[in-house]
């Protein structure tokens, strides 16, 4: 890819997933500090049970349920492309990414796998809106085939707010923003 124009998050669950996790996760902690102190959250003080709700807290899921990235730019030709970046522990065993180096664990994200190829026509903006809705299409089916759980972020209003074909120009023309 040689030109960068948007990055989008997968998240390892969608957001009612997360919290629906979350809140499972509450209730089995409860019932655990019940056990042990043999008492019920219940009947205790509701600053003490905020404050074990406070430990028990998970961070926000927009910023941190993260497992990889796509990227989706301009290749050096007329086309729209996207690459998609996961998590090493999240590649197939036999991916080369994942054979190759560190060993240990860590939260690279590393290149996974290339999105097909979509052509776009100079300056037309409804081509390139086109050809990003194909390529999220075809991110969503691979991502599904690697994890039927992944979750790719996007945003809630309409690509049109966007001008790619301006983008795209603009990009050209000012190598230094590569």
């Amino acid at each position: 890819m040689r030109y960068s124009l948007l990055v989008f998050p997968i998240h390892h669950y969608s957001y009612e997933k997360y919290y629906e996790r979350h809140n499972e996760y509450i209730e089995k902690e409860k019932i655990r500090l019940g056990k042990f102190g043999n008492y019920s959250f219940d009947s205790l003080s509701d600053d003490t049970k905020r404050m074990w709700e406070m430990m028990w807290w998970w961070p926000p899921w927009k910023f941190n349920d993260i497992v990889g990235f796509i990227e989706i730019g301009m290749d050096i030709g007329d086309c729209l492309t996207a690459d998609i970046f996961l998590q090493r522990k999240y590649l197939p065993k036999q991916h080369p990414s994942r054979r190759i180096g560190q060993t240990a664990k860590t939260h690279d994200f590393l290149y996974f796998c290339e999105i097909n190829k979509v052509p776009v026509r100079g300056e037309d903006n409804r081509t390139y809106i086109e050809a990003f809705k194909k390529i999220i299409i075809e991110a969503k089916r691979t991502l599904r085939k690697r994890n039927k759980s992944f979750k790719l972020f996007l945003f809630s209003y309409d690509y049109n707010c966007f001008n790619f074909a301006r983008a795209h120009k603009f990009l050209m023309n000012n190598e230094k923003y590569e």
